[in-house]
């Protein structure tokens, strides 16, 4: 599972029965609390849209190219 704040992501590991991470009753406040809540979380400093594993997973990069040269028109 995939938690997101901005633009860092935590891939949880997830319970197989369930499906679900194992959450604790007080719940969690914010990305600092991840690596202590979860300590086989992975931190990945993408915005992260699909996950196949932990190894595999998908995010966007969005690169901007412009012509920089100026031709005259007459």
């Amino acid at each position: 599972m995939v938690f997101v704040f901005h633009q860092q992501a935590f891939i949880v590991p997830v319970v197989n029965k369930t499906g679900l991470p194992q959450v604790p009753a007080g719940g969690f406040s914010g990305p600092g609390d991840f690596k202590q809540i979860f300590p086989a979380a992975k931190a990945v400093d993408k915005y992260v849209q699909s996950v196949v594993s932990p190894s595999i997973y998908a995010y966007q990069v969005d690169d901007i190219r412009r012509n920089l040269y100026r031709i005259p028109l007459p």
